[in-house]
């Protein structure tokens, strides 16, 4: 089965670009996905305190659910609002009310599988300043 959280280095890319990482709802311990049910009720910070003692270096991640929850459900744009539409074909956002000669699609994923699409969303959001970090 296919793994369902951010990589390593989707997650470093996540966290350099400003995602907290208490918004993690999973953790790796070195490359093995773990999900652990008391990172949603505490954080990973508190996560991090509790396993402390352990030699094991702990890695927030994030799933695709959860990734799509953190994300703007709607972007304001010029001419356009635009709705975030998530499927098997992508990820995007598509203009609410289409317009003749406007841009109809924004902040188009590109990547292999859904975790990639969604961090390049995300990324693409970050740099416009649409994505508020809650």
């Amino acid at each position: 089965m296919k793994d369902c959280f951010t990589t390593l280095e989707q997650s470093a890319k996540l966290i350099e670009l400003g995602l907290d990482i208490c918004t993690a709802d999973g953790y790796r311990n070195g490359k093995n996905p773990t999900i652990a049910r008391t990172i949603k009720d505490h954080g990973f910070n508190a996560l991090l305190k509790r396993k402390k003692a352990t030699k094991d270096k702990l890695y927030p991640c994030w799933s695709a659910l959860r990734l799509i929850e953190l994300m703007p459900p709607v972007v304001q744009g010029f001419i356009s609002d635009y709705r975030l539409v998530v499927n098997r074909d992508g990820v995007w956002y598509e203009a609410i009310q289409k317009k003749p000669g406007y841009n109809h699609f924004i902040y188009d994923g590109e990547g292999d599988d859904i975790i990639a699409k969604l961090v390049d969303v995300i990324e693409m959001l970050k740099k416009n300043n649409d994505f508020q970090n809650e």
